[in-house]
């Protein structure tokens, strides 16, 4: 029998939870198992299905994009953050590598944690060090590779059981001064609400089982801060919610999602780099945008 899933808000923090949390053991098996599979036919994930995608063009035109827009900000922001001489990374839920791939290339010391074994496969054909571990596992057993300057938690938080758990770990593993950059979907935010509301869609930004967590600006500045970190930036990204209001249904129509999506792509790459950013820096102080990103530094 499937379960069926409430939403219930952490006291401490505001952020949502599943109500009750799936298992670990029912965790483990997705991901190790199922979660890529799902994503390539769901379109969840939609950077990640791609990246792995047996469409060549596919592959080459998301890296495309990806490279010119969040992998370069984060490299720039990270650059203007950590000295030179102290350019080691640790992305966590790495993915097949790409960004780790970027950030080589970029004169950084790289490191990937990669709980999937089909796509830490792929991760390890690029050249990069990778584990196929848990970041509990890499914690325990990978203590000798000794701390980083920066940590990646990139669409991360939403999926784990012990949120908390995850950023005191990631804590652990940071130099004094170190700094993390968390990016979460910004959900129940106010034109997710509207399009919501205004269409006539239940919330489809619930996805059981594996986001697990839903955050907003709020929430996660919160956990940063209980954890003594200190906020260096805030940022997002567009807002796909537009669509919705423009009466462009990209949540039960696939065809209308892949060209809402080339819309994105288009406007981000007609402006300049500085004008794009300045405007998803603005979006974000008012708490829109389709993600929460969080620059923060260990005190």
């Amino acid at each position: 029998m499937k379960t069926q899933y409430g939403l219930k808000k952490d006291p401490d923090f505001g952020y949502e939870h599943l109500d009750p949390l799936p298992t670990k053991k029912q965790l483990e098996q997705f991901y190790e198992r199922e979660y890529y599979q799902h994503i390539q036919k769901t379109g969840r994930g939609s950077h990640d299905a791609k990246l792995i995608s047996k469409d060549k063009e596919v592959r080459a035109k998301e890296l495309e994009w990806l490279e010119k827009t969040y992998f370069i900000d984060k490299l720039d922001i990270l650059n203007k953050f950590v000295p030179a001489n102290k350019r080691k990374i640790l992305d966590i839920g790495c993915g097949s590598g790409e960004f780790l791939e970027f950030m080589k290339n970029s004169d950084w010391k790289t490191f990937g944690i990669e709980p999937s074994k089909e796509v830490f496969e792929k991760a390890k054909e690029k050249g990069i060090t990778v584990y196929n571990l848990t970041l509990e596992e890499f914690f325990a057993q990978k203590k000798k590779e000794g701390g980083f300057n920066a940590i990646v938690l990139a669409n991360v938080l939403e999926h784990v059981l012990k949120p908390k758990e995850t950023i005191m770990i990631s804590k652990e593993l940071l130099y004094p001064g170190g700094v993390i950059c968390i990016q979460v979907p910004n959900d129940f935010n106010q034109l997710q609400l509207l399009a919501s509301s205004k269409v006539n869609k239940k919330k489809w930004w619930i996805a059981t089982p594996d986001h697990i967590n839903y955050f907003n600006f709020q929430s996660l500045e919160n956990l940063l801060k209980f954890y003594d970190f200190e906020i260096l930036l805030k940022t997002t990204d567009f807002p796909m919610e537009l669509f919705l209001l423009m009466e462009e249904d990209y949540v039960d129509n696939p065809g209308m999602g892949k060209l809402c999506h080339q819309k994105r792509i288009n406007f981000e790459l007609s402006i300049s780099k500085e004008l794009r950013r300045n405007f998803y820096n603005k979006l974000a102080e008012v708490g829109l945008g389709r993600q929460c990103i969080i620059y923060a530094r260990k005190i």
